[in-house]
């Protein structure tokens, strides 16, 4: 029997997505637009990112400038100011007093100073998700009356857990968050059949007994979709 040549090992790839270098993305030219593309939403979606990294990515560099201002008359002011500038003047975003009060005598205490800032992060970009629920609401109905049109009247997703697809819903579907669709991450393109079998079934008991989102007589459909993405190490045999 002949021997058969082991496969070639394939260069690693970068994925090109939501945490990708800025440096590997290709360039994109100023009037290289789909005539598709909505740029409102794209703006929209560019500056609720940013703005979420940006809260986070300020942390450091404003605590990094607090130590330094420990040796002056004003320590506790000058702080504050520094932290308000870097996280926003929303209430809640100052050190606590106690933190700068005792610096003199047993040193500004950074990782308190550090877990403050991180959690005031978190609660202002959850702040900011919940907003942006409230505002979706005619976009949920554009969406729900676009996929009825299409023939569906539930869209059941499953991508794989991986941090590639992580922005599958928003920034890549565009879909909004409402209960016209489920979606529930898991490794690999797998799924739970018993949870979408109830989904499914809680879903076609609504339409007989409420007739919503379609009536069972409107020739709609349950559309079941699991993503998964290309390998990063062997895309050609893998993924």
């Amino acid at each position: 029997m002949a021997a058969v040549a082991p496969r070639a090992a394939q260069p690693a790839a970068a994925p090109f997505g939501l945490g990708t270098r800025q440096g590997s993305l290709p360039a994109r030219l100023g009037g290289d637009r789909h005539v598709l593309a909505d740029r409102a939403a794209n703006a929209r979606l560019a500056q609720c990112e940013e703005s979420v990294k940006g809260r986070f990515a300020r942390i450091v560099p404003a605590l990094q400038r607090v130590v330094a201002l420990q040796a002056t008359a004003d320590f506790a002011e000058r702080a504050q100011g520094v932290v308000r500038d870097a996280l926003g003047c929303a209430p809640g975003c100052e050190l606590p007093a106690r933190l700068l009060d005792d610096a003199w005598a047993t040193g500004f205490d950074v990782k308190a100073a550090y877990a403050h800032c991180v959690f005031h992060a978190l609660s202002a970009a959850t702040d900011q998700f919940a907003r942006d629920i409230r505002e979706q609401v005619e976009v949920v109905q554009d969406t729900r009356n676009f996929f009825l049109d299409c023939g569906f009247h539930t869209v059941d997703i499953s991508p794989c857990a991986d941090g590639r697809l992580k922005g599958l819903s928003r920034y890549i579907l565009r879909l909004p968050l409402s209960s016209f669709t489920w979606r529930k991450a898991y490794a690999g393109a797998l799924f739970d059949v018993e949870v979408d079998v109830r989904n499914w079934t809680a879903t076609e008991l609504r339409r007989f007994r409420e007739g919503v989102p379609s009536t069972v007589d409107a020739g709609t459909r349950y559309l079941k979709v699991a993503v998964y993405h290309f390998s990063s190490s062997d895309p050609a045999h893998e993924g």
